[in-house]
């Protein structure tokens, strides 16, 4: 009799939900996720459409769509007049400052209810977490590949792509002498916002270098090795304004350039336009070390000012999303990577192609746990600021990064930089091979 009680609630909260209004959700997403934007957005919407909604006809779910660079500002003017949508789509940088500012909603008690955080990803996991508390969840995260254009490889009889930065500068050179009139062997974005940022990391930290040490020489070699192919005219200054998807993919498909540094969230739309080309591991500074790259990857976070009953479907709605099944078939579609153990193999078997990507993210960090947590903001605005002046000439590698350094270090008390300093070393220690 004692397990009848609860069944019978059950139903009798089932047969409420179904006479009553439905719960009208607010789901914010990016512009990316406009329909008809990117080809493999639709499989989201193909899911609510035919599993989602009619399993849960208590649910309705209305779309706002908010360019990516407007989220944040969104956001924190709704937080300070407490009314924000029920799910936020956010970058998994901005969790432990929007946590901070009071703009999510504490999932912790849900998370351990739910019993299934031990399959995300540890990565993932610290990316959402802050003071041991939960705030968002990621559906998938990404990272950055080299692509090349296999029609230029076989143009400049080149066999195989390049492993090491020594490679892939004589891999430049030969191309240059083969390539048309126009068309620059190489490309990343460097454009001053986290794009850029996030680009350049992987060419950082793969070389052992941290944000918070931007003076000494790992650094300073990594910002050396894009100048470089600059001033060799195997990149253009024209990276320093080029978005990663809408200018820098868009340069690569159009063969303008034979090879990029980018992420998986292109394939569905590079295979739509039938290029020929190939994907590998973003070069490291020697044979024998492991690429280390950032995580990425956007995240569900619910409002903390949405009433009971909105909280509790906008939970449903992400628990549907991040179910191990429903991950794999939204990051293959999306060329993603999924942040659950047991969705990996269930990805790789939809979309090969997320190899080399689903490998990376093994040794991937988190930006702020490398950057100085709440402070990476800013920390990734000087050190992109930079960046850009050594691109365009305005300085060399070694003033740009001392100067870089200067002002890093006095965003922090001495305390907290040993601090953070310390725990970038340790993270990086931690993932890198090699010697």
């Amino acid at each position: 009799m004692k397990r009848f009680i609860p069944i019978l609630a059950c139903v009798l909260f089932s047969m409420m939900a179904v006479g009553s209004d439905p719960v009208q959700i607010r789901v914010q997403l990016s512009a990316w996720w406009t329909p008809g934007v990117f080809v493999g957005h639709q499989v989201y919407y193909d899911m609510l459409k035919n599993e989602f909604l009619p399993a849960h006809p208590e649910i309705e779910i209305q779309h706002t769509y908010i360019p990516f660079a407007e989220i944040i500002p969104t956001i924190l003017r709704g937080a300070l007049v407490q009314d924000l949508p029920d799910v936020m789509y956010i970058d998994n940088p901005d969790v432990m400052y929007l946590a901070q500012a009071g703009a999510l909603r504490d999932l912790t008690p849900w998370i351990e209810e739910w019993g299934q955080w031990e399959d995300f990803f540890v990565g993932s996991r610290y990316a959402t977490t802050m003071n041991g508390r939960v705030y968002a969840v990621q559906y998938g995260t990404n990272n950055l590949a080299l692509f090349y254009n296999k029609d230029y490889f076989e143009l400049a009889g080149i066999k195989t792509p390049p492993q090491t930065w020594d490679e892939l500068v004589e891999t430049c050179r030969i191309l240059a002498a083969k390539l048309p009139p126009g068309v620059y062997p190489f490309g990343v974005s460097a454009i001053d916002s986290d794009e850029g940022a996030w680009q350049f990391l992987a060419f950082l930290w793969s070389n052992g270098g941290s944000l918070l040490e931007l003076d000494q020489p790992p650094a300073i070699e990594a910002l050396r090795l894009w100048v470089d192919l600059v001033k060799n005219g195997f990149m253009p200054k024209d990276v320093v304004m080029w978005t990663q998807t809408m200018d820098l993919m868009e340069q690569f498909a159009a063969g303008r350039i034979a090879m990029m540094i980018n992420g998986c969230w292109i394939l569905p739309d590079l295979k739509a336009r039938k290029i020929n080309y190939g994907i590998s591991y973003v070069p490291v500074p020697k044979a024998g070390l492991k690429p280390v790259v950032a995580i990425g990857g956007e995240t569900f976070a619910i409002s903390p000012f949405s009433p009971e009953d909105k909280a509790r479907a906008a939970w449903e709605f992400i628990k549907f999303l991040t179910d191990a099944k429903n991950m794999a078939r939204l990051c293959a579609a999306l060329g993603y990577v999924p942040v659950r153990y047991s969705a990996v193999p269930l990805t790789l078997a939809l979309n090969p192609e997320l190899e080399v990507f689903a490998k990376q993210a093994e040794t991937a960090l988190p930006r702020p746990a490398m950057g100085g947590e709440l402070k990476y903001p800013e920390v990734s605005a000087i050190m992109r600021r930079y960046v850009q002046k050594a691109l365009v000439g305005d300085m060399t590698p070694e003033a740009a990064f001392t100067t870089a350094a200067k002002e890093i270090r006095a965003l922090f008390t001495q305390d907290e930089y040993n601090k953070y300093a310390a725990q970038a070393r340790e993270l990086l220690a931690q993932v890198r091979g090699g010697k």
